[in-house]
């Protein structure tokens, strides 16, 4: 397997200050900037609409050199758009992110962060909700990783993505877990690192919400869940499990579908 660099492994203040110079200057446009070995140079966003979205010629890319790649939201929102976290998984090396925004004296950068949670040091407890990046999905796989040697596919999704009303809506969980290697279990017989699967009713969602809720089940009557807006945390299991589970799935290690850290 491919080893894991960390953000900060290639990445040092100087880079981020000219992430951040950049972005100014490019504002109201989305800024994106090519790492190479600690080093921030400036790439051209020929996105046909730049102040929503950007795209890199690829051709001006040194891909054997490529270390990270940073870009900005304009008056935007500091989570990735599902384009951003399509783009990450296909180019394989560490994206960050940060949003800007324009004041009557000044443009500002708020702080930096970096898609897929498995480049950080996150405890399980704590961790502010950033959708597509410390979200209840992402606590799941961090959980598999660092605990059960799995290494769990990510999704790109947006914001919405449980969302009836929302255009691109998504299955993230029902779709994808049995392609992960997941099987459907009696609640009766969880066991610790069981996933619970759930449906809550929140924003939009009305009448029979999809499921849009993951948690991790401990032992010991708790769980380990990251909400909206909260910091993830580890609650009663009984208390969720009788007002939103769904079903409750649990990893075939048999299964040819798991993707191994250190295969023995």
């Amino acid at each position: 397997m491919k080893s894991l660099i960390k953000p900060r492994e290639v990445v040092n203040p100087k880079v981020i200050e000219k992430a951040y110079e950049h972005a100014t200057q490019e504002y109201p446009k989305e800024a994106v900037g090519l790492v190479y070995g600690g080093r921030y140079v400036k790439a051209v966003n020929i996105h046909e609409e730049p102040e929503k979205s950007w795209r890199i010629d690829p051709k001006t890319i040194k891909w054997d050199k490529l270390t990270a790649i940073i870009h900005n939201h304009p008056e935007g929102d500091l989570w990735p758009t599902r384009a951003d976290m399509d783009s990450h998984l296909r180019v394989g090396v560490p994206y960050g992110i940060f949003k800007s925004h324009k004041s009557a004296h000044e443009v500002s950068h708020s702080i930096l962060v970096w898609l897929d949670s498995k480049y950080h040091d996150y405890e399980y407890e704590g961790r502010p909700f950033i959708n597509g990046i410390t979200d209840c999905y992402s606590l799941i796989r961090d959980f598999y990783y660092r605990e059960m040697n799995i290494d769990m596919g990510d999704y790109p999704r947006d914001v919405d993505w449980f969302d009836p009303s929302y255009p691109e809506r998504l299955n993230l969980y029902e779709d994808n877990f049995a392609k992960e290697g997941f099987k459907p279990i009696k609640v009766e017989d969880l066991q610790r690192g069981d996933v619970l699967l759930m449906r809550m009713y929140w924003g939009k969602v009305q009448n029979e919400p999809p499921v849009n809720h993951g948690a991790i089940y401990l032992g010991d009557d708790k769980l380990l869940h990251h909400l909206p807006g909260r910091l993830s945390s580890i609650d009663s299991a009984s208390k969720w499990i009788n007002r939103y589970l769904y079903k409750a799935i649990r990893i075939n290690k048999k299964s040819k579908k798991i993707k191994w850290i250190n295969p023995e």
